[in-house]
């Protein structure tokens, strides 16, 4: 029948539903009559006469739209992220002494210290709906001491998001771990901090709502609330920094060098820096390293080309290690339609063609002979020793003996392994000096038996009467039996009379490249070689100078009895100046013993750039400002950003390679372009270093929060559900979306356990400290110190729901700790393990929501006795209209 507005009958009215009669609301355009009006139906945003559909219908309405408005809260809090990740990664230089070289070094240090971004912006950011949803309603709510109507979807959401963060997400995260691998907290002791704060702030709500002061909450109990905040941050900064190790001491500095070098970053050494872009880090490549790792490489095989290059790249600036901001970001982008800034495949990329692991032992030995070949005599015999492989070197590679000596004796050491007999073949071969004439030819096959590292070669000097200059022949080894040779072959000069001889450089000029770091002058004993000898030496500038291109030496080369080689080396400074020749000298000075100098005892050092490093510089320079920039959450205007909203994917890997774009990503792309629109007004992270993004888009979330407290209410009332149910179940769901995402995929791609269970604690924290102390402490200074009454609130099934959350809390962080002490982690392990472990914790979630429900609707009863709520309207209303 119809049914039109009658005399007499009552406006409706929230303060007084439900109403069992006829009531009508009026409009601009006329009318509406209502029967059975429930207070949900006084809502701002919804169009007149909207709640005489059917219940159904509007149940359907209202969850699509709660869920496209957790689509939007999720693409906000991307951008909001993105503001924390470029704040949080700010920085400030400071000078630190180079333990090595004692030289200043003037480094750049996060201005943030990691736990405390954690616990301040990052949280905020991720519990940004919940707080913001409670403040709101509780603002919204205030009004007169005698018409207190404190909502309960804001209280409830935070206990609800609590219990699926902490037991519904470590559940995902234990079942994402790789097979066969494990995830452990790294940062234990800031875990423990914020697990007993996490159970300790749900144990101070339980206290306030029914035992302090029941179903009110004073204005020092608010406080305390608000206060606990900063009290976790300390203590968690403490945790980190090692002020409660029982241990000596460590220094904050170094000890977060040690184990967190990306907290430490562009540190001014001698090569070409490139500057990250905000929420990318700023590296300097180190010149001297590339040139060492690629002659490393050449040793093992490699040869000078792109592929080195890239292997360079990776080993020096391997993928950072991500950030929970940036796991959260990637979650909400892929929610969003975007598969962005991976960080497992890049790295798998690279993981097979580590430059360091070598192919074969051949490749290996090659290397290893290659690197021993490099070093001075004596060093070459001390490292040798140690050698994996078998080898063979003589003891000098220059001897000198007199004529009139009979037998000389060349030394042949074995290096490596010596449990079994290996051998080598020598023989003699002329210079100047003739077999027969000067010595006797010699050649056979020295046998080291096991535990024999050294042998003598004897060979014999012919003596003569006629005079002659100093005359020369070599002996050399081949075919050993295995291994290789290091120093295959020797020198030995004859010496006619008994002169001390003349000390000279062996090569007048040499050039040497800028990254050698060191350069070996040779000094020989010439026309004689009796008695010890010694001879100074000195460098001197030319047009390099000593300091700044080499290291400044000065003194004495002493030459023991027939000993004919002597070697300086000489320090090199790598700098960044390409194509530029310098020079400097060595000067030999002072001969005693009766040695002589010769007339020009001068030896020309020229240092040349490296065109082949400076070309790798270069490219690896390019690669990284390329990754930077991909790895980059930073913008710079609103053109970028409108343009990276209507764009379809997100473009990289982190790699180089562009990822394919599917039909799904496709589709939730043009079905959330309104929300991406709507954020891309929002100012760009580059405005106030971060600040302008980070306001703009708390106010944009609070908003649309606002909106998701009236349609989570309208759901609720079309299904039936009360607010408590409602907010326990989809809204804490709808809102810890993009956090269980983010913690999947940080479980799959970090190392440790950190960004995927090491945060929940601490967001869990201040969702308490923030989203439930701000909005008591406004609403007790309204009421009790404005008003001069007590802020009430309805504690009966909230405290209920608290109580189990901390029964399920305790049971979930005492199996955590029982696998990390007693099992193989936190995460992970055996398939019944974490199988088990899953199911529990999901078991545990479900049934909170079950008992919280039944509780709602005092099925089990607990503490003080809720007024009661009518039950589910139906349907009466009989061809409503709105007459004009």
């Amino acid at each position: 029948m119809n049914v039109t507005m009658q005399p007499g009958m009552d406006k409706c009215s929230p303060d007084e539903a439900p109403l069992t009669k006829y009531c009508y609301e009026t409009h601009p355009s006329g009318y509406v009559v209502y029967e059975d009006y429930l207070p949900c139906m006084n809502s701002w945003i919804l169009l007149p006469g909207f709640e005489l559909m059917p219940k159904g219908f509007l149940a359907a309405v209202y969850f699509a739209f709660l869920m496209y408005l957790f689509l939007g809260i999720s693409i906000l809090s991307d951008v909001f992220m993105g503001s924390i990740e470029v704040i949080t990664s700010a920085k400030r230089e400071m000078k630190r002494i180079d333990a090595k070289t004692g030289k200043a070094l003037n480094v750049e240090v996060d201005v943030w210290n990691a736990t405390v971004a954690n616990l301040t912006l990052l949280a905020l950011g991720s519990s940004a709906p919940e707080i913001l949803l409670a403040l709101i309603e509780t603002l919204t709510a205030l009004g007169s001491c005698e018409e207190q109507n404190p909502g309960e979807l804001g209280a409830a959401t935070i206990v609800g998001s609590a219990s699926f963060n902490l037991l519904a997400i470590s559940a995902v995260c234990m079942m994402s771990v790789p097979v066969g691998e494990v995830r452990k907290v790294s940062e234990f002791k800031v875990f423990l901090v914020t697990a007993t704060f996490s159970l300790f702030a749900y144990i101070w709500v339980y206290f306030v709502y029914e035992v302090s002061s029941k179903e009110i909450v004073k204005l020092w109990e608010a406080l305390v609330t608000l206060a606990l905040f900063p009290v976790l941050i300390v203590v968690a900064y403490g945790a980190d920094r090692g002020w409660f190790n029982c241990g000596s001491k460590v220094g904050a500095d170094v000890e977060h060098a040690s184990h967190k070098p990306e907290r430490i970053m562009n540190m001014n050494v001698d090569g070409h820096h490139v500057g990250g872009a905000h929420g990318a880090h700023g590296m300097a490549v180190d010149k001297t390293k590339i040139a060492q790792m690629m002659k490393d490489a050449q040793k093992g095989g490699l040869e000078k080309d792109d592929y080195m290059t890239k292997n360079i790249f990776m080993h020096l600036f391997p993928m950072p290690v991500m950030s929970r901001a940036r796991y959260r970001i990637n979650a909400v982008r892929m929610l969003g339609g975007k598969k962005f800034k991976k960080q497992t495949d890049t790295n798998a990329k690279w993981e097979s063609r580590k430059m360091v692991s070598r192919p074969s032992t051949k490749t290996e030995m090659k290397g290893e002979v290659e690197r021993l070949r490099q070093l001075d005599s004596q060093q070459m015999l001390r490292e040798m020793r140690d050698s994996p492989f078998t080898c063979f070197a003589f003891r000098s590679k220059a001897y000198t003996v007199l004529e009139n000596a009979g037998t000389f004796k060349a030394v042949v050491h074995r290096g490596g392994p010596l449990d079994g007999a290996v051998s080598v073949k020598y023989k003699t071969s002329p210079g100047t000096a003739f077999p027969t004439e000067d010595y006797t030819h010699t050649e056979g096959t020295l046998t080291f038996e096991k535990d024999v590292e050294t042998m003598e070669i004897p060979i014999e000097i012919v003596n003569d009467d006629q005079y002659e200059p100093d005359e020369n022949f070599f002996i050399e080894l081949s075919d050993p039996s295995e291994g290789s040779l290091l120093m295959d072959k020797a020198e030995i000069t004859i010496i006619d009379d008994d002169e001390p001889g003349m000390l000279v450089f062996a090569k007048s000029n040499i050039s040497v490249m800028e990254t050698a770091k060191i350069v070996h002058i040779e000094v020989k004993r010439i026309r004689g070689a009796s008695g010890k000898v010694s001879v100074g030496y000195v460098t001197e500038d030319g047009t390099a100078f000593a300091g700044k291109d080499f290291t400044s030496i000065k003194g004495e080369l002493m030459f023991d009895h027939n000993e004919v080689s002597k070697t300086i080396s000489i320090e090199i400074v790598d700098d960044d100046v390409p194509e530029v020749n310098k020079q400097f000298s060595c000067r030999l000075f002072l001969p005693k013993g009766g040695a002589t100098i010769s007339k020009h005892p001068l030896c020309e050092i020229t240092i040349v750039d490296d065109d082949d490093v400076n070309n790798a510089v270069l490219q690896i320079t390019d690669m990284l400002d390329q990754r930077n920039q991909l790895l980059s959450v930073s913008t710079s205007s609103w053109k970028q950003q409108f343009m990276d909203a209507v764009q379809v994917g997100g473009g990289d890997d982190g790699s180089g390679e562009s990822e394919e774009i599917g039909y799904v990503e496709i589709l939730v792309h043009y079905c959330s372009i309104t929300w991406k629109l709507f954020a891309a007004c929002i100012p760009p992270t580059d405005i106030w270093g971060g600040w302008a993004t980070f306001y703009a888009s708390l106010a944009a979330t609070g908003f649309i929060t606002a909106i998701v407290g009236e349609v989570a209410t309208l759901f609720g009332c079309a299904c039936g559900l009360k607010d408590a149910v409602t907010a326990i179940s989809f809204v804490a769901l709808g809102t810890s979306l993009p956090d269980t995402f983010a913690s999947r995929q940080a479980t799959i791609e970090s190392p440790d356990a950190d960004s995927a269970i090491g945060n929940v604690t601490g967001s869990n924290s201040v969702n308490v400290f923030l989203g439930l102390g701000l909005p008591w402490t406004l609403a007790a200074l309204y009421y009790e110190v404005g008003l001069g009454c007590d802020y009430e609130v309805k504690a009966g099934a909230l405290a209920f729901s608290v109580m189990i959350f901390l029964v399920f809390a305790v049971v979930c962080l005492s199996v955590i700790m029982l696998r990390r002490f007693f099992g193989p982690g936190e995460l992970g392990g055996g398939e019944f393990g974490k199988k088990s472990s899953a199911a529990l914790f999901f078991g545990m979630w479900f049934m909170y929501i079950v008992l919280s429900s039944l509780n709602a609707y005092e099925h089990i009863e607990f503490g003080s006795k809720p007024a009661p709520s009518p039950p589910p309207p139906t349907v009466k209303v009989q061809n409503p209209r709105m007459i004009p």
